[in-house]
């Protein structure tokens, strides 16, 4: 006989018998956004506006209000994320927050799949491959069937590893990737085609998986098992969603049925962020989860905690220009709330060696220890980053080099509208890292083997009004006589 638990709504509590004052804490879209109870929701938040604070405190609301922490679901795009964001909430409410579910999808899907791989045809003691290990498996199998083709060009071990990862996460067939962007070794998609086959019995054969097939195999689970999705879903009263914008179509689909019974799925992010695209990210995503979620909330943060208004002003400037976005404009809060959130460690101890194991393979350490040194105070250092890694982060100067057409948007965007508009969001992410000054530069001549060349700044640059953009040009001393001369 199967059982049913019928679990009653958590009522609201009377605000004035809150322990935290949100009210007082938070701007009026916020508190809207951290006061939301059921339904979907939507919550579009831009550079700058709180996106991180919203989350926290919407996870203690939701506890102070009675939830079960282990019926709350946070998904991230890195577990370190995650762990930082239950921490801060327990340091504003109490540590039952710690016990709310958070992660990836990668280490949710994980969990998943070890407790019902059996319905699958793995076992519950599958082993994860991590990147070296696929490339490893993938060049065995590689060398039965290039050795036919000596003296051509076929593609590596870690080529093909990209082929058959974009292909997951893309959602295309493995020649339309091939073709779109492997076109090289178009000649050569029946032999790769047979490649990924043996592959994948290869890791059937094996009991292994590898990182896409965490997504791709709890999809399957959840759509040909009823009764499992029915058991997940339930369990996931309530579901939110970091950084929406970078989610591709199949994580989509899983936030979906991770939420499939009560449908309380919040999703935050802002499309003018989305810079993934190649991995797989779909910020059309996050533009079309309206009109995939009947009666969905719509919450706009738009007043802006880290930039100067002139900043701002170029900022917006530059995303108009995107063919395809959320209307919205970020206005300069200028009164900076004191971050009243207690910030403890994140280091979280393993019950096992296995547990461990598959932890470090989901997500590596980036970090080793190294002897203490004595240190004097000087000059605060330069940060050098590329603009994928600025993402989420924040200076109080910041400067674009070369900003020039060719460099941004590249020379391969320039006849795509898609690939055009996803480099406008690019530039658009480096210059709302800056809280009070900004420099885009650009050389005036470049060399190149036919000699020296004047160059173009970027398109995106053109038509700003110089009230929004002022222009500087640099000249040493000598170059400056000439000029006088």
């Amino acid at each position: 006989m199967k059982k049913y638990v019928l679990q009653r709504e958590t009522s609201r509590r009377d605000s004035s018998t809150y322990r935290i004052p949100y009210r007082d804490l938070l701007n009026e879209q916020q508190y809207e956004a951290v006061m939301h109870d059921y339904g979907p929701a939507l919550v579009i938040a831009g550079a700058g506006t709180g996106k991180t604070r919203t989350l926290i405190y919407r996870l203690a609301r939701l506890v102070e209000d009675g939830t079960a922490p282990s019926s709350i679901l946070l998904l991230t795009f890195t577990r370190r994320a995650a762990r930082g964001m239950l921490d801060r909430a327990a340091g504003v409410l109490d540590d039952r927050c710690t016990q709310v579910r958070g992660g990836t999808f990668h280490h949710y899907c994980n969990q998943l799949l070890h407790q019902y791989a059996d319905r699958l045809g793995f076992s519950s003691k599958f082993t994860l491959l991590d990147q070296a290990d696929a490339h490893d498996s993938i060049h065995h199998i590689r060398s039965t069937l290039a050795q036919n083709l000596r003296g051509q060009r076929f593609p590596q071990k870690q080529t093909l590893a990209a082929m058959f990862s974009a292909a997951v996460n893309k959602q295309m067939s493995l020649f339309e990737v091939i073709a779109s962007d492997f076109p090289r070794f178009l000649q050569h998609h029946e032999v790769i085609d047979e490649l990924q086959k043996r592959y994948s019995d290869y890791k059937r054969e094996n009991d292994v998986m590898d990182f896409d097939d965490l997504l791709v195999e709890t999809r399957r689970l959840l759509l040909q098992e009823g009764e499992i999705r029915e058991r997940v879903a339930s369990n996931n009263r309530f579901v939110m969603v970091d950084e929406y914008q970078d989610t591709n179509n199949l994580q989509a689909e899983l936030a979906s049925l991770f939420s499939s019974v009560h449908h309380n799925l919040m999703v935050v992010g802002d499309d003018a962020q989305s810079i993934y695209a190649f991995r797989g990210a779909n910020f059309r995503n996050i533009l079309a989860f309206p009109k995939q979620n009947a009666n969905c909330k719509i919450i706009k943060l738009e007043e802006n905690y880290r930039s100067t208004q002139p900043i701002l002003d170029l900022s917006n400037n530059l995303i108009n220009k995107a063919n395809e976005k959320f209307e919205k404009r970020f206005d300069d809060h200028t009164k900076r709330m004191k971050d009243l959130d207690a910030f403890s460690g994140l280091a979280n101890g393993f019950s096992s060696l296995e547990q461990m194991l598959q932890e470090l393979t989901l997500e590596p350490l980036d970090a080793t220890a190294v002897e203490t040194e004595a240190a004097s105070r000087d000059e605060d250092p330069l940060t050098l980053s590329t603009i994928h890694s600025s993402k989420g982060l924040e200076w109080d100067t910041v400067f674009v080099i070369q900003c020039l057409d060719g460099v941004i948007p590249s020379g391969y965007s320039i006849d795509d509208p898609t690939a055009l508009d996803e480099e406008l969001r690019l530039l658009y992410v480096a210059c709302s890292r800056a809280r009070e000054k900004l420099f885009i530069t650009y050389p005036v001549t470049g060399e190149s083997t036919f000699g020296e060349f004047f160059s173009n700044p970027s398109r995106f640059l053109n038509n700003l009004p110089e009230d929004i953009l002022e222009p500087w040009m640099i000249m040493d001393e000598f170059d400056k006589k000439q000029l006088n001369e």
